[in-house]
């Protein structure tokens, strides 16, 4: 089968340069698969006679110097290449394992499969791919079968687009390894994980194929360790979106979550022996693919929840870095991977809720005047109390005021981003990505300065009232729902639920808690629709709808136009939150109803 797909592949792209080649004997006996589109090229398809190369020598030297791209292909996605000999057994040998699939048994090695996108209808099990293995190497036969262990009552298998949509031409690393779950994940990648985690950035690149984000995804899809490391980040994704993971199932003493997706294992150790492999060379080991590669692993342990598998992937990417002369050096400020590398930092951080690896990077450039008039908002706009309230709170700090101001111009950019994706330039996108970054890492690190500005040693925090550690933690939670996006399930976002329920329940177990200012209490209610919003689905949800609830109770809240009117002093901006932090509300009255009726003891 192999043998026959090769053949195929070598005689297309020959006649792509040769038309009379597709005429000749060699490719009489190969089909095009009903599945792959027919290309004609313009002025190719009549006087073929006239148009032929009549000199053998020129006809080998074409067809030479095609195949050995195509055998160069063929290596990087680990094809080994058959005798016609071998080729006719393999065929034979597919005949016979074609014949015995009906008789696999479930004792065969099965390995769970996911579906590709989240399920909607019921009445289908989850699928398993069952692998049976012959005692020829060649004559490996895949099966569907359906698993009781992990069936979900809600879920069907949607029809994926065919593999020419994404790669015609099967140029793709590992395509021709795992097509059907190399087109699932590629599938999954553009239409759910980018669009999810990268909301305005999709928007921009709609509109501009030079952003940064599509330049990185078509980066992505040139060397195979940033590609199966993609894969993985993208099968990780979809596990935890699923549901695919130990969190929905009781698992006594499971340390470490676990994915029920082969996929993500096996894009991952493709990944990881991709990277072993640019380590052995010195040049390649601190390359743009080797960073793409490393970040791209730190991104997926990220999402599964594996903080210690993290932190030494952080240690190694610092680790290069160093080794291309720091973080100031030319050949990694002017480097694509710049912007990923510093948005993984900062995410890492947040996810173990330390300071960043990388020292803040700073390139002094104030935005233009022009730019400025632009981000002005009209007097009439609602967002003009934007983070009011936080800058008149008295409990908070100067260095955290200043986070404040630089998140304030953060939203207003991307408000304005978000209805007028046009508006802005390359350069200036470039600027605020930048004032972004120092934004998030600001509001990270700075609590490991003394109050003179010095930094503290080892993992020391400068002592933080109550309150402030309240605003800080949830202003780090808000910039992962609002500006990239990590879902309530990915190991970011249990992380986050769990910081944000800490340093919550130290401040509403405070003796002085009933006696706070208002402003206190509207802070902490803020904070709490936040922490809300990031737990939903996961076992923390009611905790935050019943200390809602009391400082509803406390304030005198009973209309849901008065609470957005003192949340748009936070950050709050209706056309975002109000779909989310409605029905958050709806919870809480339903829950002091139920406690109104309830009798008392």
């Amino acid at each position: 089968m192999w043998g026959a797909l090769r053949r195929h592949r070598k005689n297309s792209l020959i006649s792509l340069l040769d038309p009379a080649f597709s005429h000749s004997g060699a490719n009489t006996k190969t089909q095009a698969p009903s599945d792959r589109p027919s290309f004609t090229f313009i002025d190719h398809d009549d006087d073929l006679a006239s148009k032929r190369i009549k000199n053998a020598n020129a006809r080998k030297t074409i067809r030479s110097h095609v195949m050995r791209d195509v055998r160069r292909r063929e290596r990087l996605a680990g094809f080994k290449r058959v005798s016609k000999r071998e080729d006719r057994v393999g065929a034979s040998d597919k005949a016979r394992a074609k014949s015995r699939e009906s008789t696999l048994k479930l004792s065969d090695r099965t390995l769970p499969r996911r579906s590709s996108t989240p399920s909607s209808t019921s009445g289908s099990s989850s699928p398993e791919i069952i692998i049976s293995s012959s005692s020829s190497q060649r004559s490996r036969s895949l099966a569907w079968s359906t698993s009781p262990i992990m069936s979900s009552p809600t879920e069907i298998i949607p029809p994926v687009p065919r593999t020419w949509f994404f790669d015609p031409f099967c140029a793709l690393p590992g395509a021709g390894d795992v097509p059907s779950m190399v087109q699932s994940l590629v599938h999954y990648c553009a239409s759910v994980y980018i669009p999810m985690t990268f909301p305005t950035e999709t928007k921009i690149s709609a509109e501009d194929d030079q952003t940064k984000l599509s330049l990185m995804g078509r980066t992505a899809f040139t060397d195979p360790g940033t590609f199966f490391g993609l894969m993985s980040v993208s099968a990780a994704h979809r596990a935890i979106v699923t549901g695919r993971h130990s969190d929905s199932f009781l698992l006594p003493g499971c340390e470490n979550r676990v994915l029920y997706d082969s996929d993500y294992y096996l894009m991952k150790a493709r990944c990881i022996h991709e990277m072993n492999a640019k380590l052995k060379d010195p040049v390649l080991a601190i390359s743009n693919e080797a960073f793409g590669t490393i970040i791209n692993l730190l991104t997926s342990a990220m999402i599964v929840g594996l903080f210690n598998e993290a932190r030494m992937h952080l240690k190694g990417l610092k680790r290069m870095v160093d080794l291309r002369g720091g973080i100031t050096d030319d050949s990694v400020r002017k480097s694509i991977m710049l912007y990923t590398f510093l948005t993984s930092d900062v995410k890492s951080a947040a996810g173990l809720m330390t300071r960043p690896v990388f020292p803040l990077f700073r390139d002094h450039q104030a935005a233009s005047l022009e730019l400025r008039k632009r981000l002005a908002l009209p007097s009439s706009s609602n967002l003009n109390t934007l983070g009011v309230a936080l800058l008149r709170n008295s409990s908070l700090s100067q260095p955290f005021m200043k986070v404040v101001h630089g998140l304030r111009d953060l939203m207003i950019f991307q408000h304005f981003s978000y209805h007028d994706p046009k508006m802005f330039s390359g350069s200036d996108r470039e600027l605020l990505f930048k004032h972004s970054y120092e934004v998030e890492h600001e509001i990270l690190s700075y609590p490991y300065r003394s109050s003179d500005g010095r930094r503290l040693g080892g993992r020391t925090e400068f002592h933080l009232h109550p309150v402030e550690s309240v605003a800080r933690v949830a202003s780090i939670c808000y910039t992962n729902q609002v500006i990239i996006v990590s879902p309530p399930g990915t190991g970011l976002g249990r992380a986050l639920t769990k910081q944000i329920k800490t340093v919550l329940a130290i401040c509403t177990q405070l003796d002085s808690f009933s006696r706070l200012s208002p402003a206190c209490h509207d802070l902490i209610a803020w904070a709490l629709f936040i922490g809300a919003q990031g737990a939903l689905g996961q076992s923390e949800r009611p905790w935050f709808v019943h200390h809602l609830a009391e400082i509803v109770t406390l304030r005198g809240w009973t209309e849901w136009e008065k609470v957005t009117e003192i949340m748009a002093g936070y950050f709050y901006i209706p056309y975002i939150h109000d779909v989310v932090w409605r029905p958050i509300w709806d919870e809480v009255m339903d829950s002091l109803t139920v406690s109104e009726l309830s009798p008392t003891p």
